[in-house]
């Protein structure tokens, strides 16, 4: 049989990831999250640690230190240049799937049972189009850089397994205690590991069987069946887990009495505390970090315990969805607001196989679970209140290693017949990715086609037009960027969001249609109540703007509105560079005395080391 070996298997990994998202490396920064990242990474003038990794704010979110830790270097090492930026997803994403082929390798090559499979499944990750999302989008590095320390504890647990020495664990748990850093979803990997050690009690020749016979697979199916159609007829889903949690203890009871009770209670007890400690870790880290949570979060919790049956299908939904995207990912979408309802249907014949499959320990029971293991954190992100897509691609980029090493032990054996039809479907299926991933990062690296292609996938989504028309403008195309004010205005809200109208204002002023800029401009003033200094800060500068146009005449009427809104700004955020622009107006409108107050306060609050005090010292010594 034809082999390759190991050093030119790597080099063919590197290559192919490398190669199909080279184009990748030259995307721009997208109209997603990364502009404002990098504006906060531009208007970071030092590495506060501290700050970064215990903030002490109200109303915390996400915690990942790690991720602006990354984001910081690339601003005092790089100046934030977006190719490198881009560069680093790659890198990490290439690293993770090394690590992926390094676990593969030690489950499979080293038994001779499948020694193409490591390489197969390293560049099925590598090229899988699910991943685009997470690599092409700067901000998408929190997947990419957890599933590093993930992917790194998943081999050290396999490594524990081989030779039972804790310090395997012990550094697995680090592993995953940093990989929360970066992203939440890690500390998943704690009950995913104690599924992969209780699938691997069994020698290999075991755990590559199937865990039911024929007969159990027909009887199991027909109750999941008639179970599932029972729940869709009452809409109680509490049916569905009821069954499946009486099948888990049944088949449970038989396992324990085959193999003895004394050897499953301690796998139980760690499975139990697995949630346990993942919980309370998560707890504990943000309490640490944050003084209270986002109203996010107790809203997502409040909307489950309101109706948990509601939930319940969801989840399931989101379970069968999921998998669906990791078999057959097309259509490709980054703004995911909704699924067919029938995804239902699937998710709940998933429950039925999973709780099979807890029942009946192996490998590929254990790594097939891993991978939903990973899915339970973003599970809440289908109520649509956390994450501003309720269901996305990049979700399940940990789930996917897994469930490529549970597919692994569902192989036929090189001397059957089978072997020859995988044998030739890998390539091609690799060659059909690497074509949907290279297109992918092309739509990626553009604003325009990206916030296109949401448009043209989720029309009924609201931000998707926003972000479509904040292209549209920046290509100058102000006519079809009305169009999507227009078509968004019909769109239902709960909130009102005055970055419509600040568009459409840009799109009148640009055009010339002053009078109509400034009347849009202060009717989202109006509707905010003047409480958001983003609207402030447009008027401000629309009036800028019109100072350089206006006659001598309209001039000093347009500064004392441009100072009026500025005044306001500071108002609100109270920062020092906000007064120094107030102070400049003051100066201007021949207001010397407060011009010179308003300096004098800036030089006391304008930190010692900020770039900008040389130049209010001078300003303020020329008075």
């Amino acid at each position: 049989m034809f082999t390759v070996r190991k050093p030119y298997q790597l080099l063919l990994i590197c290559c192919a990831v490398l190669l199909v998202y080279y184009p990748a490396i030259f995307g721009v920064v997208s109209l997603l999250d990364d502009r404002d990242m990098v504006s906060w990474l531009i208007n970071s003038n030092d590495l506060d640690l501290k700050n970064l990794f215990i903030p002490r704010s109200s109303g915390g979110g996400y915690y990942r230190p790690l991720i602006g830790l990354s984001y910081l270097v690339d601003r005092f090492v790089w100046g934030t240049m977006p190719q490198i930026m881009h560069f680093e997803n790659v890198f990490l994403h290439l690293l993770n799937a090394l690590l992926l082929f390094k676990i593969a390798d030690r489950l499979f090559n080293r038994t001779n049972r499948h020694p193409v499979f490591p390489l197969a499944a390293a560049l099925l990750y590598g090229l899988h189009p699910i991943a685009t999302e997470s690599v092409c989008w700067i901000s998408g590095r929190t997947d990419i850089l957890a599933g590093n320390f993930v992917l790194g504890a998943t081999w050290l647990v396999v490594r524990y397994n081989e030779t039972r020495r804790f310090r395997y664990l012990a550094l697995a748990l680090v592993a995953v205690f940093m990989g929360a850093l970066a992203k939440e979803t890690a500390l998943a990997f704690i009950p995913a590991a104690l599924l992969i050690l209780w699938g691997g009690r069994r020698d290999q020749e075991e755990a590559a069987r199937l865990p039911l016979t024929a007969r159990e697979i027909v009887l199991f199916t027909a109750i999941a069946l008639g179970t599932i159609l029972l729940s869709m007829v009452t809409y109680n889903f509490w049916i569905t887990i009821f069954v499946s949690v009486g099948i888990l203890i049944f088949l449970g009871y038989k396992s324990c009495r085959r193999a003895g009770i004394r050897r499953n209670i301690p796998a139980i007890g760690l499975l139990l505390g697995s949630g346990i400690a993942a919980g309370g870790g998560f707890w504990c880290i943000r309490q640490v970090a944050f003084t209270s949570n986002t109203s996010r979060i107790s809203q997502t919790i409040s909307l489950m315990l309101g109706d948990l049956n509601y939930a319940i299908q969801l989840f399931l939904g989101a379970n069968g969805f999921y998998l669906r995207k990791f078999l057959f990912p097309l259509p490709l979408n980054a703004a995911i607001r909704e699924i067919d309802p029938l995804y239902t249907l699937a998710g709940a014949l998933l429950l039925f196989l999973c709780v099979i499959l807890l029942a009946r320990p192996s490998l590929l029971s254990g790594f097939f679970l891993a991978g939903f293991c990973m899915t339970v954190p973003v599970l809440p992100f289908a109520f649509g209140t956390i994450a501003w897509t309720a269901y996305a691609e990049r979700y399940i980029y940990l789930s996917i290693p897994f469930w490529l090493l549970a597919a692994g032990y569902l192989l036929p054996q090189i001397t059957s017949r089978r072997w020859g039809v995988t044998a030739w479907m890998t390539p091609l299926l690799l060659i059909l990715a690497s074509g949907v991933v290279v297109q992918r990062c092309m739509v990626w690296g553009n604003n325009l086609a990206m916030t296109s292609d949401m448009v043209a996938k989720s029309p009924d989504f609201k931000m998707a037009h926003g972000l479509y028309m904040s292209a549209l403008v920046e290509e100058g195309r102000y006519r079809e960027a009305e169009e999507q004010y227009r078509i968004a205005a019909k769109l239902p809200a709960v909130f009102y969001e005055e970055n419509y109208d600040l568009l459409l204002a840009c799109c009148s002023q640009r055009e010339g249609r002053n009078d109509e800029a400034e009347r849009v401009l202060l009717s989202a003033l109006k509707k905010t109540g003047g409480k958001k200094p983003v609207v402030l800060q447009a008027l401000a500068a629309f009036y800028e703007d019109r100072r350089r146009e206006v006659t001598d005449s309209d001039a000093e009427r347009v500064e004392r509105l441009q100072l009026l809104y500025t005044k306001k700004l500071y108002e609100l955020n109270n920062d020092p560079h906000t007064l120094y622009q107030v102070a400049k107006l003051y100066l201007r409108t021949g207001e010397k005395d407060a011009g010179v107050k308003a300096l004098q306060k800036v030089m006391l609050t304008l930190p010692a080391k900020d770039p900008g005090r040389a130049a209010v010292e001078r300003l303020l010594g020329n008075q």
